[in-house]
């Protein structure tokens, strides 16, 4: 069963912050005198994240992060709020095990805060758009290197990208998609929002892989995308 205390019960309450939290995965170092064992935060506000890993803590122990950005590592420091067992299926003795922490984070720096605003920003504008279902070719293009994938989903904004390759939020890529059967291209410079990887999205049943929100459109790209979208809207009106 999950192992949350007495005194962690009555903190537990997601639902009691003082602020909205930005739901969201980013990897991240932790550790209660540096921040050497891996891990990853999934639920950010400039006051507070959850993070898990395989590291045990204890309540009100400090803990030292460092969060992975595209500008670099940011460093934070928090104190346990609450803790318990990341699988309710697997033994807290096994190498499988994992834990989920709440922490109240101390004076974070302008860089945290910048991040959190931002996939916050990101996020509701991915979300603003309709997405439509698609499987269409695309090629990412980050840090010199070229990988084939497919675009799941895709709107006027955005996309997701099915893969296995996880880049940290606010990464820039260049992305090439191909649209439809008149073999059309969509060349577009893109920011990561956040990524899904394999162990998150067995445990939701999702594909892995990037959302993306498209930052600048090349040649002709935004022309040929908001073509293709009526064309598959008008389709699917029937």
């Amino acid at each position: 069963m999950s192992s949350v205390s007495a005194v962690d019960r009555e903190k537990t309450g997601i639902d009691r912050r003082s602020e909205p939290r930005v739901s969201t995965r980013v990897h991240l170092g932790f550790g209660k005198e540096t921040s050497e064992h891996a891990g990853f935060g999934w639920n950010l506000s400039t006051s507070g994240i959850a993070i898990s890993g395989k590291t045990i803590v204890d309540s009100a122990d400090t803990v030292h992060l460092a969060v992975h950005s595209a500008a670099g590592p940011i460093p934070l420091v928090g104190t346990v709020r609450w803790k318990r067992t990341g699988n309710l299926f697997v033994p807290e003795t096994s190498d499988d095990a994992f834990y989920e922490i709440g922490l109240t984070l101390e004076a974070a720096p302008n860089g945290y805060a910048s991040l959190v605003q931002r996939i916050a920003d990101a996020f509701r504008e991915r979300r603003a758009a309709p997405r439509l279902k698609t499987r269409l070719s695309t090629v990412l293009a980050a840090d010199s290197v070229k990988t084939l994938h497919y675009a799941l989903e895709l709107a006027a904004n955005s996309v997701f990208v099915a893969t296995r390759a996880m880049l940290a939020p606010h990464a820039a890529v260049q992305l090439e998609i191909v649209l439809g059967e008149d073999r059309r291209r969509l060349s577009v410079v893109a920011e990561v929002v956040r990524g899904v990887n394999k162990e998150l999205a067995r445990a939701n049943n999702v594909n892995p892989g990037l959302a993306l929100v498209f930052r600048r459109f090349l040649g002709d790209g935004e022309v040929a995308l908001a073509e293709y979208l009526r064309a598959r809207e008008a389709f699917l009106r029937g």
